[in-house]
């Protein structure tokens, strides 16, 4: 339905366009040959009108086409098919707690993590990761702790190797991101 409403656009355009050509060329017309023969000719006028008309159905139709498919849309979202943008679907108090729970756990491993490599990464950058983990943005300080330790080529103990990895696949983050910190291991 979408794909309809696109065509109608584009050809409600295109005929605007062939509209605006049509009158450029009814003023060339008045302007060149009106003041030679003393009159107009009206019928350069019938293209500029037959692709306003033409430029005015397009349009209409794109917008019924819209109307038709928010309609669809309100009638999905109402029947429980489609939820409205922004909201995820329901979730159980157990689950959510389940979530959290893991979520937090998977924040504090994170802090003792970063916690190890004081010293050897800059105190600021270490500072920003530990927002990240206290604000349950564990996989971004993750990503960000890697990059450092492979920018600053510190030597990952085979504890704290194994700590990464195990994060890292908790966090379901792709190898590529965690395995280039934890190959330079003592």
């Amino acid at each position: 339905m979408l794909n309809l409403q696109g065509l109608f656009i584009c050809l409600a355009l295109l005929f605007a366009i062939g509209s605006v050509l049509a009158g450029i060329r009814v003023v060339a017309e008045w302007v060149y040959f009106a003041p030679r023969n003393g009159q107009f000719d009206f019928r350069w006028f019938a293209p500029l009108v037959g692709s306003l008309v033409a430029c005015g159905i397009f349009a209409g139709l794109a917008c019924v086409c819209e109307l038709d498919y928010w309609l669809l849309k309100r009638r999905l979202r109402k029947s429980g098919v489609l939820e409205p943008a922004g909201q995820a679907p329901p979730i159980s108090p157990a689950a959510r707690d389940k979530w959290a729970t893991a979520n937090r756990e998977i924040g504090m491993r994170m802090l003792a993590l970063l916690e190890a490599f004081e010293g050897q990464l800059p105190a600021e950058q270490l500072a920003e990761m530990r927002e990240l983990a206290e604000a349950n943005e564990s996989g971004i300080a993750l990503e960000n702790l890697c990059s450092q330790l492979h920018e600053f080529d510190v030597i990952v103990t085979p504890e704290h190797g194994r700590e990464i990895a195990d994060l890292g696949k908790a966090m379901e983050m792709p190898e590529s991101v965690w395995l280039k910190c934890i190959q330079k291991v003592q």
